[in-house]
């Protein structure tokens, strides 16, 4: 309380720096956003560069870089442990996948566990940054994975996100195809192993952690069953990436602001619509407050507070991009890593 907040935006601009020098001229509409995904590369960059010695552990002697990563890392571990406050839409505004929100985080947890192994972390920093992603990853993020894990008779079992799910048949009943299956199963083994293998640099072979839960390796087990059945078959859809205008329920102007900036000669692209007005949120509004803010009307509008899912025709206006190439790639990593373990005869360590 009382205090600066530092994260990292996706843009490199703001709009203080871009008002002044852009007037009449066409600029993006959004510009002090934050998604989780960027936020955890931004960590997980910091982290690899330190504990791979392309930069020296005094780089988090600056003050502003440690408040970031700080800063940062508390937003990561609180959100997924309070499940995105029930709004991963406005949490993963560019990259939606959590999937892949959470393979991003257990790579963090991954590298920072294979140093710790070695001895103390190189800056103090580290090991709060450590302890706190690794509370989050193996608690809430670990529990939201095995209870959306989908078994077949088999024992195989693969997880599904949103693509291809979205129709009715004529009879009201709802269609699976489950276009992304292959991608979601693929990024729910590779977080389970990213956050419950631990590598020794001895021996260079993974292990499961002695504590590793028996329905996280039962789960991994069944994925990768799963995946060895049907990654050549089914259709390696994802959404990688998405636009940040996704229709009715995610527009600015419909949230809480304290901010409004007038600027008349402030246009977007050409195609849209002037602009003659910028909304957003400086500095801290206390939770009463917010709270009223919610429950009354912006520009006429009321505040959605529900996330209904992508499919939902709130969101009709969503456009994303998917790699096959991606699917298959982290599809490789699941198999090999699995197949690394196996190979140990699945040896715990401490």
């Amino acid at each position: 309380s009382g205090k600066d907040v530092a994260i990292p935006k996706i843009w490199f601009t703001n709009v203080d720096e871009i008002l002044p020098a852009h007037v009449g001229k066409p600029s993006h509409k959004i510009m002090n956003e934050i998604d989780l995904i960027v936020c955890s590369n931004v960590i997980n960059g910091i982290t690899t560069s330190i504990l791979s010695g392309l930069v020296g552990p005094e780089l988090l002697n600056d003050p502003e870089l440690n408040q970031i990563y700080q800063n940062t890392t508390s937003m990561l571990a609180y959100l997924i442990n309070s499940n995105f406050s029930s709004r991963q839409d406005l949490a993963l505004p560019y990259y939606p996948s959590r999937y892949q929100f959470y393979y991003t985080v257990a790579r963090t947890v991954s590298i920072l566990d294979i140093h710790k192994r070695k001895g103390q972390l190189p800056v103090e920093v580290m090991e709060l940054v450590f302890s706190d992603l690794k509370q989050a990853m193996e608690g809430e993020a670990t529990r939201f994975i095995i209870s959306n894990a989908k078994l077949n008779d088999d024992g195989s079992i693969y997880f599904e996100d949103f693509l291809g799910n979205g129709d009715l048949t004529e009879d009201n009943e709802p269609i699976f195809r489950g276009e992304d299956r292959i991608f979601t199963t693929a990024m729910a083994a590779n977080v389970l192993m990213y956050t419950w293998l631990s590598f020794d640099s001895e021996s260079s072979q993974s292990y499961w952690k002695l504590d590793t839960p028996k329905t996280v390796k039962d789960t991994v087990d069944g994925s990768v069953l799963w995946l060895s059945k049907h990654a050549l078959i089914g259709k390696p859809w994802n959404a990688l990436f998405s636009t940040q205008n996704k229709g009715t329920s995610d527009l600015s102007f419909r949230y809480p602001a304290n901010l409004f900036i007038e600027k008349p000669h402030l246009h977007t692209f050409e195609y849209m619509t002037t602009l003659e007005v910028m909304v957003g949120v400086q500095g801290y509004i206390p939770k009463s407050e917010y709270d009223a803010m919610i429950n009354a009307t912006h520009f006429g509008k009321p505040t959605p507070t529900v996330f209904q899912g992508f499919n939902h025709p709130d969101f009709s206006d969503m456009i994303f991009w998917s790699s096959d190439s991606y699917t298959y790639a982290l599809t490789l990593l699941a198999l090999s890593r699995y197949r690394e373990i196996t190979d140990a005869h699945i040896i715990t360590m401490d």
